[in-house]
């Protein structure tokens, strides 16, 4: 499992944030959902100036015709998108906590949005969690891709059957 900075706040629905002081919050997706992508052919990312509520949908992430959307781990305005990432929408799996940032949203009240956040010691286990419930809810849903231990398939999400992807997503991604 990739290692994430410490100082990084989790949203349930697989994005982070980072408070990078004067109410700007720089946010991604977190390197389980990265994994589970595998490869990302485009995003789309709220446009600048544009107000997101935290639990609400911040960008779209495409594999050819298939779509997953991403919660706002925080509430503000969004005054900075990564153009790299929109460019190569491949830096979201490779450098989820580095290069692969997809905006910054300036926060007025960063403090309470990270209070509802998983952070801490807790992330560690969140994760872990995670693979267990993925492994299960795969062996249930489509059994020819489940594993026997390890980490999910590099882009397992797009290569289930169209009809168990859904579950997968809400279950997932809370959307």
């Amino acid at each position: 499992m990739c290692r994430f900075p410490g100082s990084t706040h989790f949203h349930p629905g697989r994005t982070w944030v980072h408070d990078e002081g004067h109410q700007n919050a720089r946010v991604g997706i977190d390197a389980f959902a990265g994994d589970l992508f595998g490869q990302i052919d485009g995003i789309e990312v709220a446009e600048l100036n544009r107000w997101v509520r935290q639990g609400q949908k911040l960008c779209t992430i495409k594999q050819g015709e298939k779509t997953v959307d991403m919660l706002s781990p925080v509430e503000g305005v969004v005054i900075s998108l990564n153009h790299e990432v929109l460019k190569n929408p491949s830096l979201i799996p490779t450098d989820p906590y580095g290069n692969g940032w997809v905006c910054v949203v300036k926060a007025p009240e960063l403090s309470t949005n990270t209070k509802n956040l998983l952070q801490g010691p807790i992330v560690s286990a969140w994760m872990q969690n995670s693979l267990v419930r993925v492994r299960g809810m795969m062996q249930q849903l489509n059994p020819a891709l489940a594993q026997d231990g390890g980490l999910p398939i590099k882009g397992m999400l797009f290569q289930v059957d169209a009809s168990a992807r859904p579950q997968l997503v809400k279950e997932l991604f809370l959307t």
